[in-house]
């Protein structure tokens, strides 16, 4: 469900020109109540993580996290045959 409405929004955002003051005002508090929503879910997992991992594991896992991602996109990108931004 959440991701249906981050993604309606998003598809919002990129029509930005087309909504109205007020449409436009209500549309970015949406977004950044998810925003604030997202980071107080990693918080929270970050938490509980510490509680069974050590801080320094939980470190390891968060660079990992982030290596892999970047992987992932690169990837993605050469087997679309870019490479850079588009």
């Amino acid at each position: 469900m959440r991701q249906k409405e981050r993604r309606q929004i998003r598809n919002k955002i990129k029509e930005s020109e087309n909504l109205s003051e007020k449409e436009a005002a209500q549309l970015l508090k949406q977004y950044l109540s998810f925003e604030e929503e997202e980071e107080e879910l990693d918080k929270a997992f970050i938490e509980n993580i510490t509680e069974v991992i050590s801080a320094k594991k939980t470190l390891l896992l968060l660079r990992s996290e982030e290596e892999f991602k970047r992987q992932l996109i690169k990837q993605y990108r050469q087997k679309r045959g870019g490479g850079g931004f588009r």
